[in-house]
């Protein structure tokens, strides 16, 4: 499944306010004392791993750079709602899932955000294959690091998106290939995070079935994070047809997030009718996670009429914990039937 390396929590999800996005472009802070300063030299990023390796003091060694963060994400803080994506090394991405335009303006945000902030690369070499690690994290955290870091400034979000890609996706060359897939799904949610139209083609680049399935697992995510309206269709299309049961089930998990009559419909079709038990669990699961209004009746349909067992004491379990009256109407009449 897909939460095999972070959790994800998923309350109500929103943006941030514009003045939130100004305070990032407020004056950078002073580098930490240990670190080494590249930005003067401006090197491209197609060169900026072998620029790092000429000033390194050893070797491993960390580079980071700043990219344009897209509006309503945060690094390393949270917010009163929120969309949160914990690492097990303890980086926390904070985001919203809807465009800007579709939720309000309202959000307040703890005043505990830490900036500025980088993505992280280890390196054991002198060239962008023999990157070992990558990790999006504030100054503060990679204060921390015991190698030595260079820190090469702010870049262009398209520029960054551009080195990235060929990073991730095998299919735009033999880079990628030599990167380890945890490395690449943290360079995916790098790509993900950035203020760039080219972000979520990458995302639904990452789908191709010719990727790890891992990596597609983590691309589910993000195109349905960052993917729009148009991101429905392929998840659709991958819920019912992949041949990776894993993506199927990120993909059904996503689904669920996305409230909407196709999203809904489809997840019925998967809860009811699907071959595999794994599969038509997973849907009965995003259906008690949705928002849709009409997911909960299908949810007591499925008791009243579905043919699996673990298939209807699954949506008994999700049924339970909704606390919904019409849940507790459906356990009263079956309480009474059983009399």
């Amino acid at each position: 499944m897909m939460h095999k390396r972070y959790s994800v929590i998923v309350p109500a999800l929103v943006v941030l306010s514009l003045a939130l996005t100004a305070e990032a472009a407020q004056e950078p802070e002073s580098l930490p004392p240990h670190w080494i300063d590249l930005s003067s030299q401006t090197p491209t990023l197609d060169l900026l791993i072998p620029a790092a390796a000429d000033v390194a003091e050893s070797v491993p060694y960390w580079v980071g750079y700043e990219f344009e963060l897209r509006p309503g994400v945060s690094v390393g803080c949270g917010c009163d709602d929120h969309h949160s994506i914990r690492f097990n090394d303890g980086d926390t991405i904070v985001l919203p899932r809807r465009s800007q335009d579709e939720v309000g303006s309202g959000t307040t945000m703890r005043d505990d955000c830490d900036r500025p902030f980088g993505l992280f690369l280890k390196v054991e070499g002198n060239q962008i294959q023999d990157v070992q690690r990558a990790r999006v994290m504030t100054w503060q955290r990679a204060s921390s690091l015991d190698d030595p870091v260079v820190w090469a400034g702010l870049y262009d979000a398209d520029e960054s998106i551009r080195f990235l890609r060929r990073a991730i996706l095998e299919s735009d060359g033999d880079l990628a290939a030599s990167l380890s897939v945890k490395t690449r799904e943290r360079l995916l949610l790098a790509a993900a995070l950035h203020d760039s139209q080219q972000a979520s083609a990458v995302a639904l680049a990452a789908l191709d079935e010719r990727e790890p399935g891992d990596l597609r697992e983590s691309a589910v995510m993000w195109v349905a994070t960052i993917g729009g309206r148009t991101a429905v269709d392929r998840i659709l299309q991958l819920a019912k047809h992949d041949s990776d049961v894993d993506v199927r089930e990120s993909s059904i998990f996503w689904l669920g997030q996305l409230a909407g009559d196709a999203a809904t419909s489809t997840l019925v079709e998967l809860a009811e009718s699907d071959p595999l038990s794994e599969v038509r669990r997973s849907a009965v699961f995003a259906l008690s996670q949705s928002e849709d209004e009409s997911a909960l009746d299908e949810l007591i349909k499925i008791v009243r009429t579905h043919d699996d067992p673990e298939v209807v004491r699954a949506a008994l379990f999700w049924l339970g914990e909704s606390g919904d009256p019409r849940a507790i109407e459906l356990f009263e009449e079956l309480l009474i039937g059983h009399d």
